[in-house]
């Protein structure tokens, strides 16, 4: 679903993009000289944005895929804040799959932005929530079940990364598409 939205906005956008550029090529108005160093950047901001957004599209379908794991109970071993400035929780469980018993690891998907003493405060707040001892759910892979989380959805930095490198994709296409339009127009 998150993807389905992140791809209408990415086409609505660039739909706007287009017809702004179309209605400059239709009007007598002259598109402005492009410098050469906004040439090159404009590429780069086009290929680093189509490889991160598809990138990290596949990874938000794989986080989505998590939400199928199946589930078990777990408890915990350990929790502690950790991180000198990007505080976080650090949560150590342990949970039986396969009749297997397995360990994992967890930083609960707190986001690593916001002021320093939020962060410091979210991540005391969930490593008093999670105290060792504390009876868990835990989500594994099934076809590896080693690999665990607290959490199936996405992480909250999951969409600012989509969201950023949908940016850079866009601003490429529209300085690429004016180029290619200033080079048109030359042409004329």
């Amino acid at each position: 679903m998150y993807l389905a939205v992140i791809i209408i906005l990415a086409s609505f956008l660039t739909a706007i993009s287009i017809l702004v550029a179309v209605k400059f090529l239709n009007s007598n108005k002259r598109i402005p000289r492009i410098p050469t160093f906004l040439k090159i950047f404009a590429t780069l901001l086009l290929l680093s944005g189509l490889i991160f957004t598809t990138f990290f599209s596949f990874k938000l379908q794989s986080s989505e895929a998590r939400k199928t794991w199946p589930s078990v109970n777990g408890v915990v071993l350990s929790s502690e804040v950790i991180g000198d400035r990007a505080f976080r929780p650090d949560i150590e469980y342990q949970y039986v799959a396969n009749k297997d018993t397995l360990r994992g690891k967890s930083f609960l998907n707190q986001p690593g932005f916001g002021g320093r003493m939020n962060r410091l405060d979210a991540a005391e707040k969930n490593v008093l929530k999670y105290k060792a001892g504390t009876s868990i759910t835990v989500f594994y892979n099934p076809k590896f079940p080693e690999i665990s989380t607290l959490f199936p959805g996405p992480a909250y930095s999951l969409f600012l990364k989509l969201g950023s490198s949908t940016l850079f994709l866009l601003f490429g296409a529209t300085i690429s598409l004016m180029w290619l339009l200033q080079k048109k127009q030359i042409l004329r």
